[in-house]
């Protein structure tokens, strides 16, 4: 049974359609409303749609002037030609009054046809008298002047004009009967005029009469669909494997009139669809169901893409109706071959189980779509009138599945451990494909080899993973019902329906890809940022009197940015407390990711999420992750340091010659890599616990002269290297010294005087400017700015006293060129300026036990990060202290920032979660 399915075909082809609609305002001239016989008796037939309208020039105007929307979609080349286009027949009108008069008083018409086997053209029809006609001819004459040669031939015993232009697309135009007929395609001339003879025309086919009496006056436009021909028409846009798919659903429905209501950032479609009960259409199935109420929203989670949901009174009459739409269809038998074998398969009657306890809803919903995959994060909820009964009902089938297999019950149950108190069972079904044999083919992506109970709903999926993530989205009670986005676009929906189709336009867009044709798939990739401000487009239809009312909402949002979401995320053998490194892929220039998990397992991880390759190590690694060119030949090897090794790793897992290197001495801080001349004649320095500070070649060696003994105590920070005019600075500290020496280790400059360094910071470096030299900043153990400047002198000043373990970093946050005091003391971010005046704060939950993570977009684009491991939240702040949008996110490591595959309009964070994952969220 295709049909289910077919619905949501029929709402993304609505959505094209409508879009194609409003781009095809262009041709218009002017409408008027209230059902015009005389242009209604040309429309040939076979029209698709027909659009009709009172006053074109007011929509013109209202359009090209206010229309936010329109004004957004302009970004696309082809729309920005439209507008001009509706700007120069604006102005045609304007300077010609007898065409603003004729267009200013008679209805505007336009019918949309398919021509060919793959295109389509517009009609455009208006009523007016001989006399107007032969002003309206001369006007375009003038108009088009030495720029065309006009034709006239006849046809129907009437007269065609023909006009070819030398520079663009020709046209044809017409009169009979008084009614005017305008096109690009010639033979929808000719079909009008075959047609305006005829008794038969749309005001004779009491399918349309029936819905035209229905359209609204006071509204923008009128717009009807035929159902007949629509599938044919919605095909031209939609991908190969679905074409026929679309194209063979001719009995969805007879006609809908859909009132069309612009405002500045909201198109609403309203209107009634007729479905003829003498045919058999699909839309029959719902004439006496009630419209059922929605709650599935308090559990989906916030960040699902789309969902499309059926509400019936009661699932026995419901199946009753359905089964005899597919016997009709001649589609009954194969969907009960396909029953039986699940029956078999489940020792159970599954119709009469589910009917004992199914309620009123079925839904199918995406969360994260990842277009390397888009059914990944897929479920069927199934709404239950008692969660009790249906989970005992299950676990009987499973348990007698059991017995059949030998096999234990236990080893059917995963559970989905949040804390001690709160477990989930998820249970794998005996069977699949359960939500398909009894709703209909829209749930065919859904194996749901796996199912658990959230409320009083069986949630299906295909995979553990999704639908742990299911559960933790609700645990987290980050669920649509509590997103406020989500709230406020609903204000225009309907509360109750038999059909409710959402789709979050910018996070679905992978998935239309998917459906659509490929030239149209590259247009919207083009386009991405401006389809991203279409916030969501959602269609509903409810039983009502005979006929089914439809609400289609297409809502433009252009500040409202969609939360990240995670494009993959990738399952580890257990926790990483690890911040996730991006390197670069020296073969491909994309980048991968590297990490390491609390069992001391080093993974690298290329930009789909797929791991390249693991290897344990035997201790943790206290470095920052290196890359280096050992070899001088374009090729990156990863460098870095466990307590007692100095490690070189290539791309493929192996050592690197003879790495690893064995310390003398344990080391007591990160390893630290210079190219001082970018020469690839690396040095490295490394401090170890006999409070010596060491220096390495590339090859591992011990460098002989260098200069330097030892310290006083340990060192715990990674040594430093800053270069002020052309002088080179080795900087590093111990508890209560600070080290400034020169390439050979000698000391270049005796601080004069001596703090106790802040444990978790690094020095940063403040340039010279006009009115100071170059100085290092760092604090103390109380939170005191340090700056030492060059010739040694030592400044302390405070903003406020901090603990010894606060964090401290010194860049420009606000992006006025000089750099910003930012701390982390507790549960408190606290951000100055450079006069040291508070810039913002912001209160943790919790204390932070993480560094903050300073990020640069751009001249103006500033961000920080912080991480809450003790709440597994990451914060991203905007440079005016706001969180960005869709912050918090989940993760509890330090997190990296970058585009894994070069993307200019998106970026990637990488971080672990504390569920043995890795996430890459995308964010826009």
């Amino acid at each position: 049974s295709h049909m289910t399915k077919k619905i949501i075909l029929f709402s993304v082809s609505s959505i094209i359609v409508i879009s194609l609609i409003l781009l095809g305002y262009y041709y218009f001239a002017k409408d008027k409303q209230t059902v015009n016989s005389q242009a209604l008796n040309a429309i040939p037939l076979d029209a698709v749609l027909i659009f009709q309208s009172n006053n074109a020039l007011n929509f013109f105007d209202a359009l090209a002037s206010e229309n936010q929307i329109w004004h957004e979609l302009q970004t696309i080349e082809t729309v920005k030609n439209l507008n001009n286009n509706i700007l120069y027949l604006d102005s045609v009108g304007k300077k010609y009054d007898n065409i603003n008069s004729f267009l200013g008083k008679s209805p505007l018409v336009i019918s949309t046809h398919i021509v060919g086997k793959a295109t389509f053209d517009f009609l455009f029809l208006i009523s007016i008298n001989d006399a107007e006609y032969a002003e309206v001819s001369k006007t375009i004459k003038e108009i088009v002047g030495s720029n065309g040669i006009f034709t006239e031939r006849t046809y129907n015993k009437e007269k065609i004009i023909d006009v070819k232009i030398t520079k663009g697309n020709g046209f044809s135009y017409s009169h009979s009967n008084g009614v005017f007929m305008f096109s690009y395609t010639s033979i929808l001339v000719e079909d009008g005029l075959r047609q305006i003879n005829l008794e038969d025309n749309f005001l004779t086919d009491r399918n349309f009469v029936k819905v035209s009496n229905t359209a609204g006056k006071n509204v923008d436009a009128n717009i009807y669909i035929n159902f007949k021909t629509f599938p044919k028409f919605a095909s031209i846009f939609l991908s190969q494997n679905y074409k026929s798919y679309i194209n063979s659903f001719t009995n969805f429905a007879n006609w809908s009139e859909l009132d069309l209501t612009m405002k500045n950032d909201v198109f609403l479609l309203n209107g009634f669809t007729y479905s003829n009960d003498s045919t058999n259409n699909f839309l029959n199935i719902f004439n006496s169901e009630t419209p059922q109420s929605s709650n599935f929203e308090s559990i989906l989670p916030s960040n699902t893409s789309l969902f499309c949901a059926i509400g019936f009174d009661n699932f026995a009459a419901y199946n009753k109706n359905f089964k005899k739409y597919l016997e009709k269809e001649g589609k009954l038998s194969s969907q009960k071959e396909q029953l039986n074998k699940l029956n078999d398969k489940f020792h159970i009657n599954l119709e009469k189980v589910f009917s004992e306890f199914i309620e009123n809803q079925a839904v199918l919903a995406y969360t994260d779509i990842n277009s390397l995959d888009p059914d990944q994060n897929i479920f069927a909820l199934i709404q239950t009138k008692s969660k009790k009964l249906a989970e005992e009902r299950m676990v009987e089938a499973i348990k007698d599945h059991a017995s059949q297999s030998n096999r234990e019950f236990a080893s059917y149950i995963n559970v989905c451990e949040i804390d001690q108190e709160t477990k989930f069972p998820i249970y794998e079904s005996p069977t699949q494909y359960i939500s398909a044999n009894l709703f209909g083919s829209m749930f065919s992506k859904v194996n749901g080899k796996y199912f658990t109970f959230i409320e009083n709903y069986i949630v299906f999926s295909n995979s553990v993973a999704a639908i742990s993530n299911f559960i933790h989205a609700n645990i987290l009670q980050k669920t649509m019902q509590n997103d406020l986005a989500y709230a406020k676009f609903t204000e225009y929906l309907s509360s109750k329906s038999n059909f409710y189709f959402y789709m979050s336009t910018s996070r679905s867009l992978p998935l239309i890809s998917h459906y659509i044709d490929k030239d149209l798939a590259k247009n919207i990739e083009k386009y991405t940022n401006t389809f991203q401000k279409f916030q969501a487009i959602a269609y509903q239809f409810s039983a009502s009197k005979n006929m089914i009312y439809n609400n289609f909402v297409i809502k433009f949002n252009p500040v409202y940015k969609d939360p990240p979401r995670t494009a993959w995320e990738c399952h580890l053998d257990t926790n990483i407390l690890f911040k996730p490194k991006l390197l670069i892929n020296h073969e491909t220039n994309e980048k991968e990711i590297f990490i390491q998990d609390i069992n001391n397992t080093i993974y690298l991880i290329n930009e789909t999420g797929g791991k390249l390759w693991q290897k344990k190590l035997d201790e943790k690694i206290i470095s920052e992750i290196y890359q280096i060119d050992y070899f001088k030949n374009g090729k990156l090897q990863i460098l870095f340091n466990t307590k007692n090794r100095i490690y070189l790793i290539d791309r493929n897992g192996n050592h690197v010659e003879r790495y690893p290197v064995n310390l003398s001495s344990p080391a007591t801080n990160g390893i630290a890599v210079f190219d001082y001349d970018d020469s690839r004649d690396y040095r490295f320095v490394i401090a170890t616990a006999d409070k010596k500070v060491t220096l390495y070649s590339t090859e591992g060696n011990v460098v002989t002269g260098w200069g330097f003994n030892k310290t006083e105590s340990f060192v715990k920070n990674e040594v430093q290297h800053f270069r002020v005019e052309d002088k080179d600075y080795i900087v590093f500290s111990d508890s209560l010294n600070t080290y400034l020496l020169d390439r050979k280790g000698n000391t270049r400059i005796k601080p004069k005087s001596t703090f106790p360094r802040s444990k978790n910071n690094l020095f940063t470096i403040e340039n010279a400017t006009k009115l100071n030299e170059a100085r290092l900043v760092v604090t103390d153990t109380s939170g005191n700015i340090i700056k030492i400047k060059m010739d040694g002198t030592v400044e302390k000043f405070k903003i406020e006293t901090y603990s010894s373990k606060h964090y401290f970093d010194f860049q420009d946050v606000d992006a006025d060129g000089k750099s910003d005091y930012i701390f982390i003391d507790d549960k408190k971010l606290e951000v100055f300026n450079s006069k040291k005046e508070s810039l913002f704060t912001y209160e943790f939950d919790e204390q932070i036990t993480l560094k903050p993570a300073y990020y640069n977009f751009g001249t103006k684009d500033r961000k920080i990060g912080v991480s809450s491991e003790i709440e597994s939240k990451i914060f991203l702040f905007n440079q005016d202290g706001s969180l960005y949008e869709g912050f918090p996110l989940r993760g509890k490591t330090l997190f990296s920032i970058g585009s894994l595959n070069n993307s200019k309009s998106k970026f990637n964070l990488i971080v672990g979660s504390d569920n043995n994952f890795l996430y890459n969220y995308e964010v826009n």
